[in-house]
């Protein structure tokens, strides 16, 4: 089957692209795959085209039929573009519309604090993961969807993984198989050295998109409300869109609808929440934070979501995914050219190196939120200290360089 697209409206200001497969389940499974990547994503999109582009055979599967949305916070930031530019996509990025970002506003209460922001950019995950999918199948990715994957335990001296389809009798085998699944695949790997674990405290991930909303969301500007039950994101997306996304407890999603919840958050924080603003679904994740001990077993690697997660603020969560995408490549290349044992420990290091690091910084950030008093005091401070704020959020969104993210093709890399 060959791909195809057609136009979808929305219903609420966007039109996007459907995506068909490439390959069917029958043809994929009759075929010896270099790498299988589950999850079209930001970081398995990113990931499928760049092994294609060195000459590898690749097969993208993914669950969910596209276009599709997706709890995200839309923002991408400093860190993300440099990341897009340097695969050569950032200009088709741009061609989406969205909005460029200059300005953080963070709101607790009566207080609030605005930091500029040095670079970014507010596009739907809607449309950003269609062109993804896209420039994958261009640059030669086959693209299997809807299919839902498990990876099979294995031997250590086997030369494949297996890939299961979900609901088949379908099996797959690849060289590598890239899991960039998200939360909701962390349940479909057999190995039992890559299980992972939530946080006892781990909040829900909410999120919807308005089309009608009050003036006070101003495109360019990334608004997050906090209260003692959660944090709530809000960015103008292209379209005239206000994407919504938040982190929320537990305890408060069994006494409130989604709807309600956020409405809740934004009122406690002072924001405006008109009703309006919640007649599209709203959407749930699984627990959020959680971690991985090891991000990566025989012949498989783990990048984007499901090598861990922790609560994002200014779009450092596609950076993550970005970044992870890039640095898998030359990994993934060395593991279909000669499997090397070290590979696990190595590659766990080397997300240390370049996302784990940048994840302490909001792993802190993300404590201080769930103080909302402790917060307050620390925007006055800021205020009297507007250095202080400035230095956080360009921290977060430092442009990160490391060998690996910056591979050229027959460049070995020490695995």
């Amino acid at each position: 089957m060959l791909a195809g697209t057609m136009a979808v409206n929305l219903g609420s200001g966007i039109v996007s692209e459907a995506m068909q497969a490439t390959i069917s389940a029958v043809d994929a499974t009759a075929s010896r795959w270099d790498a299988i990547v589950i999850g079209a994503g930001l970081a398995g999109s990113i990931a499928a085209r760049g092994l294609a582009l060195a000459g590898q055979r690749v097969l993208l599967i993914e669950k969910n039929h596209f276009p599709r949305d997706k709890v995200c916070g839309a923002c991408l930031n400093g860190d993300a573009l440099a990341g897009l530019a340097a695969v050569g996509l950032l200009g088709e990025v741009k061609k989406l519309g969205g909005h460029a970002l200059n300005r953080y506003r963070l709101q607790v209460g009566a207080r609030h604090l605005q930091v500029p922001l040095d670079a970014g950019h507010a596009v739907s995950r809607r449309a950003l993961d269609g062109l993804l999918v896209r420039a994958a199948i261009t640059a030669g990715v086959q693209y299997l969807s809807p299919a839902q994957a498990a990876v099979a335990d294995v031997d250590p001296g086997d030369r494949n993984r297996v890939v299961r389809l979900i609901g088949t009798d379908y099996c797959l085998h690849a060289s590598v198989v890239v899991v960039a699944a998200g939360l909701v695949g962390q349940q479909r790997i057999d190995d039992a050295s890559c299980q992972t674990v939530a946080a006892n405290d781990s909040r829900i991930g909410l999120g919807m998109h308005a089309a009608r909303y009050p003036a006070f969301y101003q495109p360019g500007t990334i608004y997050m409300a906090v209260s003692s039950g959660g944090y709530v994101g809000l960015t103008c997306t292209e379209g005239g869109i206000l994407n919504i996304a938040a982190a929320v407890d537990r305890d408060l999603l069994k006494q409130h609808s989604g709807a309600e919840t956020l409405a809740l958050i934004l009122q406690s924080a002072g924001m405006p929440a008109d009703a309006s603003m919640f007649d599209h679904p709203c959407r749930g994740t699984a627990p959020l934070t959680r971690r991985r001990q090891m991000l990566a077993s025989h012949r498989l690697f783990f990048i984007g979501d499901a090598a861990g997660y922790v609560e994002p603020f200014t779009g450092e969560g596609m950076a993550w995914a970005v970044r992870g995408a890039r640095a898998v490549i030359p990994f993934a290349l060395a593991a279909i050219d000669d499997w090397n044992p070290n590979q696990p420990l190595i590659w766990t290091q080397t997300c240390q190196q370049i996302i784990g690091r940048h994840q302490w910084l909001c792993r802190g950030f993300a404590g201080l939120l769930r103080r909302p008093q402790l917060c307050s005091v620390a925007i006055r401070a800021a205020m009297t200290m507007p250095m202080f704020g400035r230095a956080i959020v360009r921290k977060l969104n430092q442009v990160t360089h490391h060998e690996v993210l910056d591979h050229r093709p027959g460049h070995r890399i020490a695995v």
